[in-house]
């Protein structure tokens, strides 16, 4: 369980004291703006490098007018005396602006097992809007998916495999760059600032529209599949097999027989994409593969090249395939 003890570990270590700024003179904040973070001391345990937490807040306070005001502050602990990254950390706390503290994570990065999240330590729900704190700017996002449970890491880890700190993370479609990504848990914040409402409409419209890509992309393969199948057999050939893409822009795959010039049968490849807009260029092509007159634009049958095998001895399939 990801517990906020002070971490126990026979490695002697160092506390920093990483302080994170606002930089942004302008409004509003959002859908992103830039910070600075500068290490603003170190201690030999938690206790001291809190105490450095409490230091900053209270000089920021004193002297904040005039310039950088204070986002949040974390502390990281990093093993002494060998080859030690910045992100190869023993344990981390985060804090907000005022010194308390909001999360941590208590396991090494390099070779500690992350056993979940219980119920409340999870501070985001799905649908929430929060802050993704980058390297030089805060990003406005939206959560999609939450850190894994107690539950499911037990299933996981049980099963062989090990789950580490980057599992600990959320997922968030942020406003800026519109697809959803894993992020630190330890880098997500409650927005802090007012959000513009036409900035809020946009990224929840967003959010609703990843929560029902799936359907609508399963309704969306099943309608063109339906057509490529009743093209192909309006001309007489026989559908052997069709395959739907497994994941966005994958490919529609048909297997034909009855193709003029194919005595062996063609194997087709259709992109997804291109199914689902351009429709009528496919049925000229395939008129036009019929040998019967077609007007307007098609494209052109292309062979694909299988690439060579990665392990020797892995014979590379005989059946040509080709791609629309």
């Amino acid at each position: 369980m990801n517990s906020c003890s002070v971490h126990t570990t026979r490695v002697i270590s160092v506390f920093d004291v990483w302080a994170v700024y606002d930089r942004n003179w302008r409004k509003p904040h959002y859908p992103s703006y830039m910070v600075r973070q500068e290490k603003v001391g170190s201690a030999l345990d938690l206790e001291g490098a809190e105490r450095i937490v409490r230091e900053t807040v209270r000089f920021q306070a004193e002297t904040a007018f005039g310039g950088d005001r204070l986002h949040s502050l974390r502390i990281v602990e990093i093993p002494l005396g060998g080859y030690a990254p910045e992100w190869q950390t023993l344990s981390e706390y985060v804090y907000d602006h005022e010194g308390d503290r909001l999360d941590c994570r208590t396991i090494p990065c390099e070779d500690g097992v992350f056993s979940g999240r219980a119920p409340g330590e999870i501070r985001f729900r799905e649908g929430d809007l929060c802050e993704v704190l980058e390297e030089e700017r805060v990003v406005l996002g939206c959560i999609t998916e939450l850190p894994p449970s107690v539950e499911r890491c037990a299933k996981v880890n049980g099963a062989g495999a090990a789950m580490d700190s980057s599992d600990d993370c959320y997922y968030v479609l942020t406003s800026q760059d519109a697809y959803t990504e894993p992020t630190d848990a330890l880098r997500v914040f409650k927005p802090r600032y007012k959000i513009a409402l036409r900035t809020e409409r946009r990224i929840l419209q967003a959010y609703n529209d990843y929560r029902t890509f799936r359907v609508r992309m399963a309704i969306a393969d099943a309608a063109a599949g339906a057509r490529l199948k009743g093209a192909a057999e309006e001309l007489g050939w026989v559908v052997r097999r069709i395959e739907t893409p497994r994941w966005k822009d994958d490919t529609f795959k048909l297997m034909l027989d009855g193709v003029p010039g194919f005595p062996d049968g063609l194997d087709l490849q259709v992109m997804q994409k291109t199914a689902w807009q351009h429709m009528g260029r496919i049925l000229v092509s395939f008129r036009r593969l019929a040998g019967l007159p077609a007007e307007g634009r098609g494209y052109r049958l292309k062979r694909i090249v299988p690439p060579p095998p990665l392990v020797k001895g892995i014979p590379v399939p005989e059946d040509p395939m080709y791609r629309l």
